[in-house]
């Protein structure tokens, strides 16, 4: 099941999770969604522009990057939002 790129990340809580991604790597848009369980990456790129998730930098073609321990703590502080079965 894919959530709609407007659903808000649940609220922030602790909750002790391993880390789904690397700290030393550099993630795109799409790499993400798919790791996370979602077909459209736009709902990445909506949590960046809503400042819920840091951006690391945009390539020369304006694509985004992450960095893997963004992520990680992106996912520490929304713990609902979890890869998709």
């Amino acid at each position: 099941m894919s959530r709609r790129p407007s659903q808000r990340p649940p609220e922030a809580s602790a909750d002790g999770s391993p880390d789904l991604f690397r700290d030393g790597r550099v993630y795109t848009s799409g790499e993400i969604g798919r790791i996370l369980g979602y077909r459209n990456y736009q709902v990445i790129e909506e949590w960046t522009n809503k400042g819920w998730l840091k951006e690391a930098f945009r390539t020369p073609g304006g694509d985004r990057r992450y960095h893997g321990s963004d992520l990680n703590e992106f996912l520490r502080t929304y713990p609902g939002v979890r890869p998709q079965p």
